[in-house]
């Protein structure tokens, strides 16, 4: 059986074909061939002919099938088939068909022995007359198994019902071949031709190796399909999580980068004497915001400086818990609710050194105070 066979497998095993080749005489043959099919839990004829004198009228009749390897079982029967009744006790030996038929040499016959319920038959056939099998093996014929005479099934073919109206003896004997196929008979033994079994053998070993195969092939898929959704779930989930790594890596540069600016700008401010860690901007822009018409800045200094000598050095540095402001409004009135209104806000601790001079009631006035946070 060639690859190709093997590929089509599970399509041919539910094929079969039989042959029936009736002996004339020592060069002369007729044949009949059957195709069935198994569809649905039942056997159909697809392709049925008989009355052929030329083989291969026969290999063109099977030739569809013979392209996916499917099975052929052979029966041979006519002239030169020799028939034997035995007895259930009879030993079925070299000795024995010597003694029933003289002159009797195993290397020059083949033969089928068949052991019904109550009937038991030797069937004969010398090879000189099956000379013509050869050209089996040259027209790509590989014959699966053989029978003699009628008996092709596990009882004798007249007593097996045809559901099929089949025209002659030869055309029920090639049906029947194809249906040993599916059901070939226990009760036949078939000895004297060593290329049949060899075929059988290699069928069978065939057989193993598809089923063997497709298992392996499922098994296959199946790993396949289990790792493929194993790499589509995984690559998603490196997606996120290179996703989250990139924000995260991003984030960070940008708290680095803040870091680095507020370190910077601590260094600054330490370099001019201010202490705290606390940006002097963020005070001037609440005291700014909260200022109300008619109230006028002209001075706000956050950290009052502070100036001291260590030894021959002179160092400057700001008091950071004071702001000086001062400035001018219309009226003592206004400039009380401006106070009022800072007095609440939770930095400021408290307001202090307050001052108002006003010259004249339709001037405005100056003011200054301090501011303790």
């Amino acid at each position: 059986m060639g690859l190709r066979s093997i590929i089509n497998f599970g399509a041919s095993e539910r094929w079969g074909v039989g042959i029936n080749i009736r002996l004339l005489d020592s060069k002369s043959f007729e044949f009949a061939s059957c195709v069935v099919r198994q569809a649905k839990g039942s056997i159909e004829i697809v392709n049925l002919k008989s009355k052929m004198r030329d083989w291969r009228d026969v290999v063109s009749s099977i030739a569809p099938q013979l392209k996916t390897g499917v099975r052929v079982h052979v029966n041979i029967e006519g002239k030169g088939i020799i028939t034997r009744m035995l007895q259930s006790s009879d030993q079925i030996d070299e000795d024995f068909v010597k003694r029933i038929l003289p002159g009797f040499d195993g290397k020059n016959f083949v033969g089928q022995l068949f052991s019904g319920a109550s009937t038991r038959v030797l069937t004969l056939l010398r090879k000189d007359s099956v000379n013509f099998v050869d050209n089996f093996w040259t027209s790509s014929v590989k014959i699966h198994s053989v029978s003699l005479g009628n008996f092709i099934s596990n009882e004798e073919l007249g007593l097996i019902p045809t559901p099929y109206p089949l025209e002659d003896k030869m055309s029920e004997l090639a049906y029947f071949s194809a249906l040993n196929i599916f059901n070939p008979g226990k009760s036949i033994e078939f000895f004297g031709a060593e290329e049949f079994e060899k075929n059988k053998r290699r069928y069978e070993h065939a057989k193993n190796f598809f089923h063997q195969g497709r298992y392996a092939l499922i098994v296959l898929f199946c790993s396949v399909a289990f790792n493929l959704i194993c790499y589509l779930t995984l690559r998603e989930k490196v997606a996120e999580l290179q996703l989250t790594a990139t924000s995260r890596e991003i984030s960070l540069k940008e708290d680095q980068k803040n870091r680095n600016s507020l370190l910077k700008a601590q260094v600054l401010y330490s370099k001019l004497g201010w202490p705290s860690n606390v940006l002097p901007l963020y005070y001037a822009d609440q005291i700014a915001l909260s200022r109300r018409e008619p109230i006028q800045l002209t001075f706000l200094e956050i950290g009052t400086e502070d100036r001291t000598v260590s030894g021959n050095e002179r160092k400057v540095g700001f008091d950071q818990t004071k702001i000086r402001i001062s400035g001018k409004a219309k009226s003592v009135s206004a400039l009380g609710i401006w106070l009022a209104e800072l007095r609440t806000r939770a930095w400021i601790r408290d307001i202090i050194n307050q001052k108002y001079n006003q010259g004249k009631l339709t001037e405005e006035g100056s003011f200054e105070f301090e501011i303790l946070i």
